[in-house]
Formats: structure tokens, sequence, C-alpha cells
């Protein structure tokens, strides 16, 4: 293939992805890079993940992902899957992950511990997972290609994040339009591209796995990680995607700080319903919530310190969420009321409604 059909593969398989979402030109080229990716995987040492994420429904998440199944390599999509379940599918099938709703997935404490392992072990080659078998022990081989879509980051955990590439969908504008996509009539359409991306990868295979691409100054060790695989395709699409992935990469990386605190700022929202669920309370003192928060393991340490009652009222306020004084027993004390979570809670996703609480006394019965 000459460097003009090298660049036509990219070309074709972003002027796909546009059709059916509306992205801008770094999410797009991001996209475009890590579809071929996953056809040439394991050329390289390190897979990057890709985390679809808005701040609200209907802004197109679940659709992204329903487009790029039409392109990848070996695709699975699902949006509800136990942690087991996903480690026999990965080995098994080497599959390019296309994880839905993961705002709901990763709300409770033992599905995150174990679908987190999974994920973490799964970015580098190499990358296995362990399960209990009879007297033994199986591995499993987690290393794949994989991306997620959620409401807030998915909620997904801060160390799957930092291996992921955000792309954080927002409201179609008035003067943005995409086609609705029928799945009946464009899987035959959908063959071309990803049938030449296929075959770049072949083709490239050896040249991507000695690829040593230039990495932009502006990035940390962790994002170069993230990065070197595609910008290594880029280069070898040639034309205008080298500079394109390196302007992505850089517009991109400054976008996951946001999204690193969007994630954290979810996940912290669905811990807390699950405290009050755990507890069947209508109102928890705020040092009650930070202990049961803290000692959950995730909050123990965010940038050096455990979650205290600042960071959790900042973390809180956007979503109309505060403390307040309340009544436990005759102590007024800072705490925070069931009902005030009730509209942030529903953002979750994975309920239409808050459980209610059960019968309880005025004064809840909760640990000091």
């Amino acid at each position: 293939m000459t460097e003009h059909d090298n660049t036509i593969v990219g070309d074709n398989v972003e002027a796909f992805i546009r059709r059916y979402v509306a992205l801008s030109d770094d999410q797009a080229t991001a996209l475009t890079l890590w579809c071929i990716h996953t056809h040439a995987f394991e050329a390289a040492e390190s897979t990057p993940y890709i985390a679809v994420s808005s701040v609200g429904p209907g802004c197109g998440k679940t659709r992204t992902l329903e487009v790029l199944e039409l392109l990848v390599s070996n695709p699975f999509l699902t949006g509800k899957i136990t942690g087991p379940a996903l480690a026999r599918k990965l080995d098994a099938d080497a599959c390019t992950l296309l994880l839905d709703e993961t705002d709901a997935l990763f709300t409770s404490a033992g599905a995150q511990q174990v679908l987190r392992g999974i994920l973490n072990s799964g970015y580098r080659l190499g990358g296995k997972t362990c399960f209990a078998k009879g007297q033994g022990v199986v591995e499993l081989n987690t290393f794949t290609p994989k991306a997620f879509a959620g409401i807030g980051a998915g909620s997904l955990p801060r160390t799957v994040m930092d291996r992921s590439i955000p792309i954080v969908l927002r409201k179609r504008g008035a003067f943005e339009s995409v086609e609705r996509l029928r799945q009946r009539e464009v899987r035959g359409e959908a063959r071309i591209p990803r049938m030449m991306a296929a075959r770049f990868a072949a083709q490239h295979l050896e040249r991507l796995r000695l690829a040593r691409p230039d990495i932009p100054r502006e990035l940390d060790d962790r994002a170069a990680d993230v990065w070197e695989p595609l910008l290594g395709i880029a280069d070898a699409l040639g034309g205008e995607w080298p500079a394109r992935a390196r302007h992505a990469a850089v517009e991109l990386c400054s976008a996951r700080a946001e999204a690193d605190t969007d994630g954290l700022a979810f996940r912290l929202l669905g811990a807390c319903r699950d405290v009050f669920v755990a507890l069947d309370a209508d109102r928890l003192k705020t040092q009650t919530l930070l202990e049961w928060l803290v000692d959950g393991g995730e909050f123990g340490d965010i940038d050096g310190r455990p979650l205290d009652a600042r960071m959790l009222a900042d973390t809180l306020r956007p979503f109309g969420v505060g403390p307040a004084k309340l009544k436990f027993g005759r102590q007024a004390l800072q705490g925070y009321e069931r009902r005030s979570f009730a509209a942030a809670w529903r953002l979750l996703g994975d309920l239409d409604e808050v459980p209610a609480v059960g019968s309880v006394p005025e004064v809840v019965a909760v640990p000091a």
C-alpha cells in the first residue's frame, strides 16, 4: 500500500464514525486510530482504553459503542456482566470489549474490586487475572482492547481512567446533525472501512511492533504509554494523521484531568447511596458517612490524603447536595439527609427511583 492508500484507510474509518456520532476533530482522530489499533493490538506493549462519558443521558454514549462495534476487531458489546464471566470471555476470544452502562456496574464495592482487577491487568501485554478453580488456581488472559461508556466517565475506577482516553460527549447543537443508525442497513456499508483497517493492520504489524514514535513533551509518562500505539498507527497512515494524532493527544490528555474529577464525583455519589441503603437510614452524621466511605477503601487515598468533610461537601455540591445541621437525639450535628440525594442518584442511570428507606425511628440509630 502507498502512503496515499494508507491515508485513505484512516479517512474512511473516520468518515464512517462521524456519520453517526457528533464528535470534535480530536475525538474523531482518537476513535479512528483506536479502531485500527484493535486490529493490531498484539503488536503493542499496552492497549489504550476509551472512556466515553457525558454529564447526563441522551448524548450518544451507547450509539458510539454501537458504531465502534461495526468497525473494531472481534467486538463484544455488553451492558451487564460479572467479573468471572468477563475474564473467561476475554481469555477465550481475545475480543474487543465494548462495555456499556459502567456507571451501574461500578457502584458496588464488590463488583468494582473484581472488575477493576481485570481491567487493570488487561492494559499490558501478558496481563492475566487469577480465579480459584477446585483446589487450584486458573490464569486467564485479559490483554485486549476495551472501550467503556457511562454517565460521568462511567464511574470508572481511577486506575482505569488513568489508562483511558476520555471522549466526553455533549448534547448536539442546533446545527449538528448525524444519520440514524439502522443496523441492518449499515452493517454492509461498515464492511469496507472495517476490512480496510484489518488489511492495513496486517500489512503493517511488524512496523507497528517496532515503532518508537515521537511523543509530545506535554504528555506525562502514563499518557505517553496510552498514546504510543496510536501515534505509531498515525505515523504509518501518513498524510495529516501524524500531526492530527499529536494534537489530539495533547488536547484530550488535558481533558482527562476534568474526566478524572468527574468520575470521582460519580463514584462518590454512588458510594453515598450504598451507605444509606446499607444502614437503611434517612439521615446520617457527616462523620458516620465519612467513616463508611473511607473504610470501603477507594476514598482512603485521594491525591495523598483521605476523604474529609470539606472534600465530601465540595465534590457533592455540583449535584445540589450539601450538609446541614440535623438533629440526632438531643444533639444538632452536621449531616446529610437521604432525600437531598434523590435527584442526584437518578443521574447514576441504574435506578429509576432511589430505594425507599425502611421503617426507621425519627432518631436513626447509627454508629457514632
